[in-house]
């Protein structure tokens, strides 16, 4: 079946354009218009493929996950699935693989399906990418995880900059002084968040005691921390991005004959399933991902049942710090 993205890029506009010209043509200049029409032609495009759909006549609600390869990820997915569902609504999941232009291009090729709503899971500002979907299709689009400003879609995320707080505050009052932390590329928000609240202690983190990997997970933590274990003096506990690449760093200082927490203390961030069941328990900031989940599908099913409510929200879920064995005082001076 043709997609009107297709129609777009073989007469060479985009995909709003496309939609506009076989809707009415609008402002739009006659000779493009009629590029567009004949193209869409040629190829067998017609905009009642778009209404008809390729997906069941029940309600659906696409979403679009960054990766299903971590976790964090595959949890959220599979909790929005699973509400989703229990609520009487079929799910169309689609991979972003982290990528801006592959998160464009899935809104955009969403057109193509008849769906109710739409849950975009991102950590960037998708924000122009929403627009011109928008423009396409007039229905509800939640954003989950990403913090920015939004006029014409909701925003649901974790309040990061206070999870990160309570941990610094916490090893703080430990006695911890050397900080290091583990992270991927993706890590921008979770490291300025723990520089600010080093601030308000009146420290901060040297750049040594920073170990940033183009790898993710297990493979991030393990390579970072051998990283950060080669400084003077050695970093009395190391925050980690996120539990995965926790996990990580936890293999490495094991291989260094380190004790944790007697020798380096550990935390994470996220309170993945699995940190109560490690040999030692690991600190982390959790996420809350039911609710996150559950507030995200409320949100879209109020716009899904009623067209008429415009009101668009940022909402915040404050985080809440999970104290394991894996942090522990810290009696270095």
């Amino acid at each position: 079946m043709v997609t009107l993205r297709q129609v777009a890029e073989a007469a060479g506009v985009n995909t709003p354009t496309a939609s506009k010209a076989l809707r009415d043509g609008g402002d739009l200049n006659q000779e493009t218009v009629r590029r567009i029409r004949e193209t869409a032609a040629r190829l067998g495009y017609h905009p009642r493929q778009r209404r008809g759909g390729v997906v069941s006549a029940r309600r659906t609600v696409g979403i679009i996950c960054p990766e299903l390869m971590g976790g964090y990820y595959a949890r959220i997915a599979t909790r929005l699935s699973d509400t989703l569902r229990s609520r009487g609504l079929e799910v169309l999941l689609a991979v972003s693989d982290f990528r801006p232009e592959q998160e464009e291009t899935l809104l955009l090729s969403f057109a193509d399906y008849r769906l109710s709503g739409v849950i975009c899971i991102t950590e960037q500002d998708v924000g122009e990418a929403v627009t011109a979907f928008k423009k396409i299709c007039d229905i509800p689009v939640v954003v989950l995880a990403a913090n920015y400003p939004a006029e014409n879609h909701d925003i649901i995320c974790i309040d990061e900059r206070e999870g990160i707080r309570s941990l610094v505050r916490h090893l703080y009052d430990l006695g911890h002084r050397y900080l290091a932390f583990v992270g991927d590329r993706y890590s921008d928000n979770r490291l300025e968040y723990l520089r600010q609240a080093l601030r308000e202690l009146d420290d901060s983190i040297p750049e040594p005691y920073v170990a940033l990997s183009d790898l993710r997970h297990a493979a991030c933590g393990y390579e970072g921390c051998a990283k950060v274990l080669s400084m003077a003096p050695r970093p009395t506990a190391i925050v980690a991005e996120y539990d995965d690449v926790a996990l990580g760093a936890y293999r490495r200082l094991s291989e260094a004959g380190l004790s944790i927490p007697r020798d380096i203390s550990l935390a994470g961030f996220d309170n993945a399933d699995y940190c109560p069941y490690l040999p030692v328990g690991l600190t982390s900031v959790d996420s809350h991902g039911d609710a996150l989940c559950q507030v995200t599908v409320e949100t879209l099913l109020r716009k899904m049942d009623d067209p008429t409510y415009r009101v668009v929200q940022r909402i915040f879920l404050r985080p809440s710090l999970v104290v394991r064995e894996s942090t522990d005082n810290c009696f270095e001076t």
